[in-house]
């Protein structure tokens, strides 16, 4: 498993650690289990979006395909730049 993240980003895992994990799990199936450690958890809210939300960011056949592309880091570096592109994400015709 890999993702794209910031060169500013570190990973910190001391509270799903202390957790152990996270809220919710997916089984196979669909099945979703809630993690009794945890002692509140809100319900969970599936939303179906259109691909791609941020165009900026077009489609890629795979991670290794984004290498070269300026644009990503950017976006995650300097999200502020890009407010327009991740407000489409939370406007209602693209939920």
């Amino acid at each position: 498993m890999a993702n794209l993240v910031s060169t500013a980003f570190e990973s910190e895992y001391a509270f799903y650690e202390t957790m152990h994990g996270a809220a919710w799990y997916e089984r196979v199936g669909n099945i979703l289990v809630r993690n009794p450690h945890y002692p509140e958890v809100p319900p969970v809210h599936e939303i179906k979006s259109p691909a791609p939300l941020l165009p900026t960011f077009g489609t890629v056949g795979s991670l290794y395909d984004t290498i070269g592309n300026t644009v990503i880091p950017d976006m995650l570096n300097h999200p502020e730049k890009y407010t327009a592109d991740f407000s489409r994400c939370f406007e209602q015709d693209a939920l």
